[in-house]
């Protein structure tokens, strides 16, 4: 769309004025941006009001993504590294009509070339950047597993994780940091029925106690001093998953007060806030982690015992990378798949040296430092291939 058009459709829209387009044009002259971006940090416009003017003026649905389910078949016709390239989140099939939503409803290249590829005549609607980056977001993750990769490659722990995803069980899972904990707690919620609702990390190791309570429940302005500017009521952690999933990690180092508490949420999916004697309802699955042996713990007085045994009922251990090397080549896989979506390079690949090297290395760092050191050498690569040079290792 050519930018005098766009600024006739906003001012009709009623969000700019003339002489506020006249002023953006001379600015868009002046820094080369693109004219809606100049629009919107010069505070003329939000970004959201500007999309759903354009779309209305073109007839083009903007909805919600909350609730959507993508089936299967539009995975496999959709190759998914178009999809990440071009952020386009294709929906559903109507005869010889492809639904798609796109950020950019306009961008006509994307479109035929999306036409070319699928032989459908396709269909744009938008939506809000937050629910299309969620969106997409979870067909990332989603199609991860699609694709056969197995995280753990462990045919018992496999399957362990595709029963305990279907069910609303709390669910431990044991290992050291480095071991990607929040990884596989992500991988569970994306496959169960919450996956489109939020995904919530509590880090137990991250606060005090007392502002690890009320970073979980919530609070009332002025209950922890150190917060300022804070708002009158602060949701906790509990409230913003509502629906979905509460990863807590490092659930070992959590406080008995506090562990009881959680205990109650098990039991009775009640909480209370802090400095409130009312008891709320919740509906949220909770996920723990910890490096701890927790049934050492609750025999040493330090861990809620019944606590223990309602977590315990689904364990999964985690094992180190350093001694499943056989683990490496899927493991590299699936971040370099991870990355190429972060950078939008859809075609990074690894060398067979680069591999080579990857399999020989000792790994003190486990998943964490594997994934930073593809990260590294996607940055440090020149062109799309990984070589055994650009590896910090």
């Amino acid at each position: 769309m050519d930018k005098i058009r766009l600024g006739e459709r906003l001012i009709q829209a009623g969000l700019i004025s003339p002489a506020q387009l006249e002023m953006a044009l001379k600015e868009q002259v002046r820094t080369g941006e693109l004219l809606g971006e100049v629009i919107c940090y010069l505070g003329y416009a939000s970004r959201e009001n500007v999309k759903r003017a354009l779309a209305k003026n073109a007839d083009i649905d903007f909805i919600s993504l909350k609730e959507i389910k993508i089936p299967e078949d539009i995975l496999k016709l959709v190759p998914k590294a178009f999809v990440l390239r071009h952020k386009v989140l294709p929906l559903g099939i109507n005869n010889s009509t492809l639904r798609v939503a796109m950020a950019d409803p306009f961008d006509v290249l994307v479109i035929d070339e999306l036409q070319s590829l699928t032989g459908y005549v396709v269909q744009v609607v938008t939506a809000t950047d937050e629910d299309l980056h969620q969106a997409l977001d979870s067909f990332y993750y989603t199609s991860a597993i699609t694709l056969k990769h197995k995280p753990l490659n462990q045919q018992e722990i496999d399957e362990l994780v595709k029963k305990v995803a279907g069910s609303d069980n709390p669910i431990i899972i044991y290992g050291e940091r480095c071991t990607d904990r929040n990884l596989l707690a992500l991988t569970i919620h994306s496959i169960s029925p919450r996956k489109r609702r939020p995904f919530i990390v509590l880090d137990c190791t991250a606060t005090s106690s007392t502002q690890l309570e009320g970073e979980l429940f919530g609070y009332e302005k002025g209950f922890i001093r150190s917060v300022l500017r804070e708002e009158k009521v602060h949701k906790g952690k509990l409230e913003l998953a509502e629906g979905g999933t509460l990863f807590i990690d490092e659930i070992g180092d959590m406080p008995l007060s506090i562990q009881t508490k959680v205990l109650r949420i098990l039991l009775t999916g009640e909480f209370e806030g802090v400095s409130s004697t009312e008891a709320r309802k919740i509906n949220v699955r909770i996920i723990a982690a910890t490096s701890n042996n927790l049934e050492m713990a609750t025999k040493e007085g330090t861990f809620n015992k019944d606590l223990y045994f309602r977590l315990n009922t689904l364990p999964i251990e985690l094992v180190p990378l350093q001694e499943r090397k056989a683990d490496v080549p899927l493991w590299a896989g699936f971040f370099l798949e991870k990355i190429r979506y972060k950078m939008s390079r859809p075609d990074l690949r690894l060398s067979e040296g680069a591999m080579q090297a990857l399999m020989e290395y000792h790994w003190p760092g486990h998943f964490v430092e594997l994934e930073s050191c593809l990260e590294r050498a996607a940055l440090v690569a020149k062109g799309e291939l990984i070589n055994r040079d650009n590896l910090p290792i």
